[in-house]
């Protein structure tokens, strides 16, 4: 309410309007501007102001509260990518294992088929 009557006063539209040179209008006497000073600052102290010592601190615990979700999103990074590696790890020991019973398996067959094609071809 306040803003609109001090836009019809001084003759502006909007706040960028509200500058030294149209609040110093021959139009606009001194009683005039002390009173939207003292409005002004009472609407400062009632609303303004407390808002502020609730917001301000809000504000400071939303930043602590992001650098946390920061840090703990790094440490998920992190453990991943230990997991990562710890599963990269197992592969290969699984590749070596595979490869030594494969390794294993084919040696014991040939020496079964050596076996039975020796007792097979042998003279009767």
């Amino acid at each position: 309410m306040l803003m609109k009557a001090i836009y019809e006063d001084i003759g502006v539209t909007s706040s960028s309007e509200v500058n030294a040179r149209n609040l110093g209008k021959r139009s606009i006497t001194k009683e005039k501007l002390c009173s939207w000073l003292e409005r002004m600052s009472s609407i400062l102290n009632s609303n303004a102001i407390p808002l502020l010592q609730i917001t301000v601190p809000k504000a400071d615990r939303c930043e602590k509260l992001e650098q946390e979700k920061i840090n703990d999103q790094l440490t998920i990074i992190k453990l991943q990518d230990e997991v990562l590696k710890k599963k990269d790890e197992e592969v290969e020991v699984m590749k070596q294992v595979m490869k030594q019973t494969v390794k294993s398996e084919i040696t014991s067959y040939a020496s079964a088929v050596t076996k039975s094609c020796a007792t097979a071809l042998a003279p009767s």
